[in-house]
Formats: structure tokens, C-alpha cells, sequence
């Protein structure tokens, strides 16, 4: 259920800056990566004040419910990068919205939890909803995520310390 409203949210974000964009929505065919059917991909470039323009790649396909939504910097590559820090204190500012770029890196020192720059596409969501993304990425791409059986005493040591560490 929190997964659902997680996702809702991020395509409620999507959809409220496609609106925004000073362009009509581009659309063209393509191939669902998932079942390899045939839909329809929406696109559009959205140039947000104070950052840069941003191109928006939006996907579902009514064949078997996949759904992407990925953003990607416009324009040229600026000559220095841009560091941003937050501080999470309470529960509102995990639903802060975040434009993460597919260059960028994030760092949770208090998570031990660290993705290099290039790591993950682009996305418009919130805090919740990367820390989200970051966790099934991991969960589904890591080939020693599964481990030992062994070792189920320390992967749940692990979610319970998680748990705790994240703010009430």
C-alpha cells in the first residue's frame, strides 16, 4: 500500500511538470521493455527556473501495467557541479520533492548508504520515494543481496537498525 502511494505520487509529479512544460507532449512508438508489446512513449522538454531545462520520458504500457517515467538533463553540461545537503530531522522532510539527475550521486552517512554519480536515472520525486528507489535497486540488482542463508541473522540486524535510525 505505502508502495502504491509512492508511486502515485511520483506520477502525479511526472504528469504536474509535463503540464508545465512550455511544449506540447511528444509522442512516438515503442517497445514496452517488460513484454515487448507495442505503446506509446510521451515526451517533453520542461525548462525549470533556477536549475536548467530537463527533457521528461514518460511510459506505460496498457499491455502489462509497466510504467517509467525518467528525466534527463537538456542543454549543455555545466562546468561545475552543484552539492546539495539535507538533513532529515522529522517526517515532513520526506516528502520534500527531489529532481535527481542520472549524473548525480546521493550519500546517507547515517545509512552507511552511498550511490556514485551515474548510478540510477533520472527522477522527479520525493525523499521517501529515492530512499525507496535506491532500496528496490539494491534489493533487485544485487547479486549478493540474497546471501547466505547463514548470514539472515545479519540482514535482519540490518533492517531493524535501518528502521530505527529513520526519522519518527
Amino acid at each position: 500500500p505505502q508502495n502504491d502511494s509512492i508511486e502515485k505520487e511520483e506520477e502525479r509529479n511526472v504528469l504536474a511538470m509535463m503540464s508545465q512544460s512550455s511544449e506540447e507532449a511528444i509522442k512516438f512508438p515503442t517497445f514496452c521493455p517488460h513484454c515487448r508489446a507495442t505503446t506509446e512513449t510521451n515526451m517533453c522538454v520542461n525548462n525549470i527556473p533556477h536549475f536548467k531545462e530537463v527533457i521528461i520520458m514518460c511510459l506505460l504500457c496498457e499491455q502489462c501495467g509497466f510504467k517509467s517515467n525518467e528525466i534527463k538533463g537538456g542543454g549543455g553540461i555545466p562546468e561545475f557541479g552543484t552539492k546539495i545537503t539535507l538533513h532529515v530531522t522529522n517526517t515532513r522532510d520526506l516528502v520534500r520533492e527531489v529532481l535527481k539527475s542520472d549524473t548525480a550521486g546521493i550519500l546517507v552517512p547515517e545509512l552507511d548508504l552511498e550511490l556514485e554519480g551515474g548510478g540510477s536515472n533520472g527522477v522527479y520525486t520525493t525523499v521517501e520515494g529515492l530512499l525507496k528507489k535506491m532500496h528496490d535497486t539494491l534489493s533487485t540488482i544485487n547479486p549478493f543481496g540474497p546471501g547466505d542463508p547463514s548470514s539472515n541473522q545479519h540482514a535482519n540486524n540490518d533492517r531493524e537498525r535501518c528502521a530505527t535510525q529513520m526519522p519518527q
